[in-house]
């Protein structure tokens, strides 16, 4: 569900409803497409609300093009430097690689572990 007025986006995305819920096998995914003019090496940015499970188990994976699917733990613990810099720019930020990008259309998967865990905004150098 889209969340008018959240994020920077103004349009933060996130699942409902919020109850505790796990995904093990089937994981729930928001996809976006985009397009680039020129092939190249680039790097897709996913700007999350720097949000927190009771867990510490808040978990993205990321695919670009139906690559193999990049997972990334997104909990930071004991305001170390990680948690400061998502305070202070109010994002958690992953970054992925994406090599060898063709001329022309692309999509971006984002697959999500559980309930709790809001997506602002992508962007893609």
């Amino acid at each position: 569900k889209t969340i008018n007025g959240l994020g920077y986006s103004n349009n933060a995305v996130t699942l409902f409803p919020l109850k505790q819920h796990y995904f093990k096998t089937e994981k729930p995914f928001v996809l976006y497409e985009f397009e680039i003019e020129k092939a190249g090496d680039y790097e897709v940015e996913v700007h999350l609300l720097p949000t927190h499970s009771n867990n510490f188990d808040h978990e993205i994976g990321v695919q670009v093009d139906g690559r193999t699917t990049q997972f990334f733990k997104i909990n930071t613990k004991d305001r170390d430097t990680t948690w400061k810099e998502n305070v202070l720019r109010n994002s958690a930020v992953v970054k992925v690689a994406v090599p060898d990008l063709q001329k022309g259309k692309h999509s971006i998967k984002v697959k999500v572990n559980q309930t709790g865990i809001v997506l602002d905004y992508l962007t893609v150098h």
